[in-house]
């Protein structure tokens, strides 16, 4: 090879590198711009996250290439928020705590970064690379907020609804999450709804609850989306509109809400906003049962039970109601008590001496037979309670019955009392709810309700066609600890003018 022909390598070579350089430098400038991109978007670290990552590893970066090619240079500072990030969700790099935190510092202290700023608040609140420090925390959270940052306005808020790094201050709460709402925070539109709904820091107003739950539904905030169709369900600042409930729980089920999930299986259970279907049912209590939900465990451990749009399989539900109970679902452990005493899926146990039992265990048994006594008076099923069960409960001393729980006695007593109205929802709709109910006169009560006229306003109807009885079982904890398990029953009916 003669020399001109070296010297034409050597340059080519040259070139290449320089422009590969250049390649870099372009690639690191575009994965800055979508962190920037993403950061303005996003409240979440997650969202952020999946797209810086997925950008960088198909460009092949890694953290100490980009931190080489940016080296010290006087720009340092615009790329410092995405050194701190890359370090601390360990992109391209492994996890990195203390070099996370160097880089938020810098940022946030000299480039005035809301990002940076926001991220050191995080840090200091829970402690990553640095002494755990809840003033410091609500600081650089109040920097980030008066910088404009919509998540540094709901982190401010947090801290005031729950008294961290300052006085807990239930108005400056309320003030801090309308200011974040009103900045396009989906977030704090739903923890602002939860402010107007239950009074934390202003008046109750479910109108207005309604109003941003709706809101921050529409922007497609899965959580809102389950609330609203709460709010929907239950008429909470608007009418009762069972497809409206039954659309936002399929809604916010198919965005991965397991919670979402067993309302929408409980709508296909009930046929509420839609028409009773049991395998679609079973098929998102499954969904909501893979995704850890224990409701969803206990219900599809029901469908299993019970062969209701699956096959029966007494062995799947009782793992499904050993993996909801593990999970702390009281329900799923009476249901466990059933199966080893009724030999349901698992060797029958005998439970002969009561001096044996725990307190779990006569808890268990309390409102295993409570809840049978309820169901045998809903019911007329003479069978129920089972007699085995009843035996055990009733041998139990008043003395070791756990705090908090009923005796048998006590229930039986309850359940011959009267109609108890526990709720009543004027304007436009009107629901009636009772506790303890009994099936029989509630159907009494529906028929009289059902065609009636106001005796205060005889022009006000309520159409034939308009009352619903609906029935829900609830369990309600006592003392963090026991539980009782009700049924209530709501009959709904629309007021109407009648035409003269």
């Amino acid at each position: 090879m003669k020399m001109r022909d070296f010297k034409l390598v050597k340059l080519l070579s040259h070139r290449l590198r320089a422009l590969l350089h250049l390649r870099k430098h372009s690639l690191i400038n575009e994965l800055l711009a979508i962190f920037n991109a993403a950061k303005e978007r996003y409240e979440q670290d997650i969202k952020i996250t999946r797209l810086v990552k997925h950008w960088a590893n198909a460009n092949n970066l890694r953290y100490t290439l980009v931190y080489k090619k940016v080296d010290n240079r006087r720009h340092i500072l615009k790329y410092a928020s995405l050194f701190a990030f890359l370090n601390q969700r360990g992109i391209g790099t492994v996890v990195h705590e203390k070099r996370a935190l160097f880089w938020y510092k810098i940022a946030a202290e000299e480039g005035q970064d809301s990002f940076a700023q926001r991220k050191l608040g995080w840090c200091y609140r829970k402690g990553f690379g640095i002494e755990p420090d809840d003033f410091s925390a609500f600081i650089w959270y109040r920097k980030a907020a008066e910088a404009g940052s919509t998540a540094g306005q709901r982190d401010v808020a947090y801290c005031y609804r729950n008294g961290i790094g300052t006085e807990m201050d239930e108005y400056q709460a309320f003030l801090w999450y309308k200011k974040s709402a009103e900045n396009g925070s989906s977030r704090a539109q739903t923890d602002l709804a939860f402010c107007f709904r239950n009074g934390l820091g202003v008046q109750v107003d479910r109108s207005k609850a309604f109003y941003w739950h709706k809101k921050s539904a529409e922007s497609g905030y899965r959580i809102a989306q389950l609330h609203l169709g709460d709010c929907y369900r239950d008429g909470l600042g608007t009418i009762i509109n069972e497809e409206g409930a039954f659309f936002w729980y399929r809604k916010a089920a198919m965005a991965g809400n397991s919670a979402a999930q067993v309302r929408l299986a409980n709508c296909y259970f009930e046929g509420f906003g839609t028409a009773k279907d049991l395998v679609k049912a079973c098929e998102w209590s499954q969904k909501s049962a893979k995704a850890g939900n224990p409701i969803g465990l206990l219900y599809l451990g029901d469908c299993y039970r019970e062969g209701v749009g699956i096959a029966q399989n007494h062995q799947l539900a009782y793992k499904c109601y050993q993996k909801a109970a593990a999970k702390g679902d009281s329900t799923a452990k009476r249901r466990i008590y059933l199966c080893e005493v009724k030999g349901i899926g698992v060797k029958k146990k005998s439970f002969d001496n009561v001096n044996e039992f725990t307190d779990d265990d006569k808890s268990i048994a309390l409102t295993a037979t409570n809840t049978e006594l309820y169901q045998a008076s809903e019911i007329g099923n003479a069978s129920l309670p089972n007699p085995d069960l009843l035996t055990i409960a009733k041998n139990i001393p008043a003395e070791d019955v756990p705090h908090g729980m009923s005796t048998v006695e006590e229930s039986e007593k309850t359940i011959s009392q009267p109609l108890r109205p526990i709720k009543k929802i004027s304007q436009h709709r009107n629901s009636i709810s009772f506790d303890h109910w009994d099936a029989k006169a509630v159907t009494e009560l529906a028929n009289v309700i059902s065609g009636s006229q106001s005796k205060t306003d005889p022009s006000l109807l309520i159409p034939k066609n308009s009352v619903k009885v609906r029935s829900n079982n609830h369990t309600v904890s006592s003392s963090g600890k026991s539980l009782k398990t009700t049924t209530t029953v709501t009959i709904s009916f629309q007021v109407e003018h009648s035409v003269s």
